[in-house]
């Protein structure tokens, strides 16, 4: 006979595992600290916008698109607002590099309208880092 052939005792049946609970804290509970430390920054929405950057999904391009458009509107709200804890959110040379990159990639594979779409798009954002980089002289 196996092990799982052989019956349990009445003192093993009663002795089945129960899972144990672990308490998750409420976001009331995190100190300020905590709480600060989880801000997501520039770094953060780089972070994700280089790991689209190496996927070969092909919804790659339209996901880092999303996320450096949300970069960009934090940037907007937090140049028009006076909270001082989030004006270092902005796209940087990073995050357009990032894009860059994606862009760049021939994920529409043969489709040669779909690569040349991308590489407009590239060609846009380079030329408007330029155009920035004027303004800033």
């Amino acid at each position: 006979k196996t092990s799982s052939n052989l019956p349990l005792s009445s003192s093993h049946k009663n002795q089945v595992e129960q899972p144990q609970e672990h308490p998750v804290p409420s976001s009331e509970k995190l100190s300020p600290k905590i709480s600060e430390v989880m801000k997501p920054t520039t770094a953060s929405y780089n972070a994700v916008l280089k790991a689209w950057s190496t996927s070969n999904d092909s919804i790659s391009i339209v996901r880092a698109e999303r996320w450096f458009q949300e970069l960009q509107h934090l940037e907007n709200n937090n140049s028009s607002s006076n909270d001082s804890n989030n004006n270092n959110i902005r796209a940087d040379l990073d995050s357009f590099n990032y894009l860059l990159i994606i862009l760049s990639r021939r994920l529409g594979g043969k489709n040669l309208e779909t690569n040349r779409q991308n590489a407009q798009r590239a060609e846009s954002i380079l030329m408007s880092m330029l155009k920035e980089n004027e303004n800033e002289k």
